[in-house]
């Protein structure tokens, strides 16, 4: 895996005439093929609260049924409750969701809307006041990936994916501004790149069940 500055020092062999800043900047390039790559619903962009070792609770305020998500947020999945979590309202309704292994109850009255430039992604409760708490509802949600706007702020990408997924996408996308053909360049990095280069990411451990039921048939 190669630091942000040699990972662009590589494009710009690349790319003859780009630069790191300007009009033709590499940087610009790179960060978007990052988002790209990155900007997924996917079990390794979950977020997850370390001091807990759970997905991270929502604060709510009797009466208040919108709120704002967290500034590292991009879109909201769902609300959750543990399975042993009591409650008063007869207007919740839930349905049944496991998270790498855990059981937990998702509330369905809740409409959620995904971050926009400016504007943090949102949530709200519908038909349901969810009162004042503070550790019953948590969040499960889907993190942005880091803007790399300076050499110093280094790519996401693990192990050798950075070399095999996102310079490519790089240079695919300074082809396509030169080629007059962008959008068919950005369809190439979601469609052949990015599902490769999920396959890449998910290995490991993600709480998955990996068992196989034998049928009949």
């Amino acid at each position: 895996m190669g630091t942000t500055s040699q990972d662009l020092t590589w494009v710009e062999l690349e790319g003859h005439g780009w630069q790191r800043e300007g009009p033709r900047g590499t940087r610009a390039m790179f960060n978007e093929a990052h988002r790209l790559l990155l900007y997924n619903e996917d079990e390794n962009n979950i977020v997850y609260d370390p001091a807990i070792g759970d997905l991270p609770f929502l604060e709510t305020q009797n009466n208040i049924f919108a709120y704002e998500a967290p500034a590292d947020c991009w879109l909201v999945k769902g609300v959750l409750v543990d399975r042993d979590q009591s409650f008063d309202s007869e207007d919740i309704r839930r349905e049944d969701i496991i998270i790498a292994g855990i059981e937990y109850y998702r509330v369905l009255n809740v409409k959620t809307m995904q971050s926009k430039q400016g504007q943090l992604a949102r949530l709200m409760f519908v038909s349901f006041n969810p009162g004042d708490t503070e550790e019953i509802f948590k969040l499960l949600y889907y993190r942005m990936p880091i803007q790399i706007l300076s050499d110093n702020i280094q790519h996401e990408m693990p192990g050798t994916t950075d070399e095999d997924y996102l310079i490519p996408a790089t240079v695919k996308l300074m082809e396509g501004i030169g080629h007059g053909n962008i959008i068919e360049a950005r369809q190439y990095i979601t469609r052949e790149l990015k599902p490769q280069f999920q396959i890449e990411a998910d290995r490991g451990e993600q709480g998955v069940s990996k068992f196989c039921v034998k049928r009949a048939f």
